[in-house]
């Protein structure tokens, strides 16, 4: 090992002024930052195992190292980075749960799925509970200011005359089935006439089964008036089979087939034996995949024929008009919506141009139904809002004569029937179907205050319902300080207040042109004062099996965590579960952003999952600007080499390093000292290097060593140019001693002459404080201790003058060395230094001279 006795900067000034004016090496702890060449940090990337040189310290020699902190930083080699940064990536705008196989999750995933979750500006948080408030206006008490518009308590609209209309949030009485109806799993409810309506009953939830039969009940008492059956015919065995919705024109009846991708075509009359209605097909037309047939309805008014599609391939669901003569000629297409979940089912449809309504049953989830309205002006179709239906989740919305839909709840049971099994539902349709005239322009309409208990600062516009003519409007304003301040609202809107509040509100400007009036059927508002109590997001790729080189991943986001509330995400690389739960092999879990840890998974999947959750349900947890850094080659088990010795290793069990650690270690210390001779003057050179057992970019970013100086046996000096011999002039030998600087004065001293023959016989020379002398221990009484021999101490350095005599009885020889050490006070015991020992020796000769003679 090279040794070197340059220092640099104020060590190198520091130990010229030791060793020309006996100054103190050091009057207080020092502390070392530099490496030799002045760089205080070092970079190595490494390819494979292996090692890299960060440079030398350099400290003097008898130094004594108290702490040694290395800042290290270990960085992947190569990074992959996924970003949240849009709400399509957490699975679109609103609360709707969600399943996907589309592009829309960020690369690399592929499929993703949510539930109980909100997403609003790139935000997740739980999905509310909101509470809906609609003005319905079935009495006079529904408006506070009406002024010269007209109020139809009937069909529950407003308008700025009287019209024909009929709210679709109007609920007539349900007909409900006698109680020996054989109710069970329902699906669409069809009134075949004004006499009779026919309920079509599973054996359970899944309509891709056969019908158990089909129900007849009495349309005005509700009576159980048997079965009626299919007769398929040329229509195949399958006619009968995913029935999402139907409608009744011209006294024949057309079902929508989900998955066939098919309407048929039914004539409903008793069979040739009179003795059971029968359902028997006439026709098929099919739509072929990707074309899931989700409705069927004919416009009463004009005749025209449209259907509802969902396409699975654009996950789109569709209002297509068709040829009546031909119906699998399509002649116009609009989009209503979209669904990511393939069990998000399309299930009904009514037109009443220009007004649509279409139906989601959610029927995989939340078993929930929700309306969606539509209008259409000038060829284009918008959006009027949406509703989520009381009372459970049905299938089927259909027409009746006189304005109104029917639909019956699909579940077997009240858990989510609400509103109760064996009911036949009706609402209004929504249509305008006597357009007249008003001498009026316009008018201003305000709401109630409803006031709430906990105070929100946003508003949702669920819905605008009603019908507006060319060239007539209606503007909705909303409030949450009963009036005090106004924000617009459009439909599908969350409108935020600056400042919370606890009364809604809300007013309607209905403009008429050219002697029409808008028609105001209903305002949708939902507002959220507690929340689900928790939710998830997650999200994977299939990676298949086999080992990876990703080695740990680090999660960052932004979040906001109120008391009571927890945020956290797990990640797994090559995880052994696609939904990425906790305890999944392969999956860890980051309670806190921007936290690395170690990937160490073998199995099939790349996945994140989002959890958050409440204990208050006044309050929700949120997270936005999720990231995910995936890092290969980062360096494992990095380590610390101290003078060619390994002195720190980090454990294989913590995974590799990513990120800062300081490592304080005992053992740097123990490394440090070991390199540092305790006797001596100059310096020592002590190499430091690097490694890691694997590929990766490592690197010490600073580094202190705080060390003091310990006593130490500077140096010796001996008159290398004489012979020893009985003589009367002493012979003199000096020695310099260090005192340490946790040391107050140094205890004693000796000094030995290695003479030949058994060390028994080596005598030696003692110091002790107060500068005396004591007799020596020379057993073979080779020397004398000359009285005038001294000492004398400055700025902590102890210069002892050894003066002695040889006598005869010491035998010639070529070579006697000296050595000196010492012992001071410092501690219970003192501490005593390496000795110091001189390199050359003084050869004895007795016959040498004649001094020996003269008399003393």
């Amino acid at each position: 090992m090279a040794r070197v006795t340059i220092m640099h900067r104020a060590l190198f000034l520091t130990l010229v002024f030791v060793l020309s004016v006996m100054s103190p090496l050091a009057g207080a702890a020092t502390t070392e930052t530099q490496f030799k060449d002045g760089t205080t940090s070092y970079e190595h990337t490494f390819s494979q195992k292996g090692s890299g040189s960060a440079g030398v310290v350099t400290l003097p020699i008898g130094a004594n190292v108290q702490s040694a902190t290395f800042n290290l930083l270990g960085e992947a080699s190569t990074t992959t980075y996924t970003n949240f940064t849009t709400d399509s990536h957490y699975g679109g705008t609103g609360d709707t749960d969600y399943t996907s196989t589309s592009t829309s999750s960020p690369s690399p995933f592929t499929y993703a799925r949510r539930d109980n979750f909100e997403v609003d500006s790139q935000t997740i948080s739980l999905k509310g509970n909101p509470t809906e408030y609609t003005p319905r206006f079935s009495s006079t008490a529904s408006v506070s200011t009406l002024g010269n518009a007209h109020l139809n308590t009937t069909g529950q609209f407003v308008a700025l005359s009287d019209q024909g209309y009929t709210s679709p949030t109007k609920k007539f009485t349900d007909l409900t089935a006698a109680s020996n109806t054989p109710w069970s799993y329902t699906g669409v409810a069809v009134p075949i006439n004004s006499s009779e309506v026919h309920v079509i009953r599973y054996s359970s939830q899944y309509v891709s089964n056969a019908p158990t039969s089909i129900m007849r009940i009495d349309a005005s008492t509700g009576a159980y008036l048997g079965t009626a059956s299919f007769s398929t015919g040329t229509c195949g065995s399958t006619a009968n089979r995913y029935i999402h919705d139907a409608d009744v024109y011209n006294g024949d009846v057309y079902t929508a087939h989900y998955s066939y991708y098919k309407v048929h075509k039914w004539e409903v009359g008793w069979n040739t034996a009179g003795t059971q209605v029968q359902w028997a097909c006439k026709s098929t037309y099919n739509y072929n995949y990707p074309n899931y047939i989700t409705g069927v309805d004919f416009d009463d008014n004009t005749g025209k024929m449209y259907i509802g599609v969902y396409d699975t391939s654009a996950q789109n669901h569709y209002l297509k008009e068709v040829n009546p003569s031909s119906p699998t000629v399509i002649t116009g297409t609009w989009l209503m919506t979209s669904t990511s979940y393939y069990y998000d089912h399309g299930a009904g449809l009514s037109v009443s141009m220009p007004n649509v309504m279409y139906n989601i049953y959610y029927m995989n989830t939340d078993y929930k139904s929700v309306h969606h309205h539509f209008t259409m002006a000038n060829g284009l179709l918008s959006s009027q809002g949406e509703r989520l239906m009381p009372g459970g989740g049905h299938y089927g919305m259909v027409d009746t004569d006189d304005h109104k839909v029917m639909f019956s709840c699909h579940w077997s049971g009240t858990n989510y029937c609400s509103q109760g099994i064996r009911k036949i539902h009706t609402y209004g349709d929504g249509a305008h179907y006597d357009v007249r005239s008003t001498s009026q322009t316009s008018q201003l309409i305000v709401g109630q205050t409803v006031s709430i208990s906990r105070a929100v600062n946003s508003i949702n516009v669920e819905g605008i319902f009603g019908s507006m003519p060319t060239g007539t409007s209606i503007r909705v304003d909303v409030s949450n300080d009963g009036g005090v301040t106004w924000k617009s609202g459009s439909v599908g809107q969350k409108v935020n207040f600056v400042n919370s509040g606890t009364s809604i509100k809300w007013r309607a400007t209905l403009n008429g042109s050219a002697s029409k009036t808008p028609v105001l059927g209903d305002v949708v508002l939902t507002y959220t004062t507690n929340y689900q109590t928790s939710g998830w997001y997650y999200a994977y790729q299939y990676t298949g099996s086999g080992t990876s080189n990703v080695i740990a991943a680090t999660v960052d986001w932004t979040e906001n965590r109120p008391a009571g509330t927890t945020v956290s995400v797990n990640v797994g690389y090559k995880a052994s579960s696609s939904t990425c739960s906790n305890g999944n092999t392969g999956v860890q879990t980051f309670n806190s952003p921007n936290t690395t840890k170690s990937m160490t998974g073998s199995s099939y999947y790349f996945c994140v999952r989002i959890m958050l959750s409440t204990s208050s349900s006044g309050a929700t947890p949120s997270i936005s600007d999720l990231s995910i850094a995936l890092h290969s080659n980062a360096p494992s088990q990095p380590g610390l080499s101290i003078d060619g010795q390994s002195a720190w290793k980090r454990s294989a069990q913590s995974g590799a390093l990513i990120g800062p650690l300081s490592v304080s270690d005992s053992a740097l210390v123990n490394a440090l000292n070991a390199a540092v001779p305790d006797s001596g003057s100059g310096t020592v050179d002590i190499p430091i290097e690097l490694t890691s057992e694997s590929a990766g970019k490592l690197s010490i970013t600073s580094f202190e060593i705080t060390y003091i100086m310990q006593t130490v046996n500077l140096d010796l000096s001996i008159p290398e140019e004489e012979i020893l011999h009985e003589r009367i002039t002493p012979y003199e030998v000096v020695s310099r001693h260090v005192i340490g600087e946790s040391a107050n004065s140094m205890v004693s001293a000796d000094l030995t002459l290695m003479t030949a023959g058994s060390a028994a016989n080596w005598p030696v020379i003692s110091w002790q404080y107060g500068d005396v002398f004591p007799d020596p221990n020379d057993p073979a009484q080779y020397i004398e201790v000359d009285p005038s021999s001294y000492s004398v101490e400055s700025n902590g350095i102890l210069e002892i003058h050894w003066k002695f005599f040889v006598t005869s009885e010491m035998p010639d020889q070529d070579s006697v060395r000296f050595r000196v050490g010492c012992l001071d006070d410092s501690g219970t015991a003192g501490f005593a230094p390496e000795p110091l020992v001189s390199e050359e020796g003084l050869r004895v000769n007795r016959s040498f001279g004649l001094g020996w003679l003269n008399v003393r």
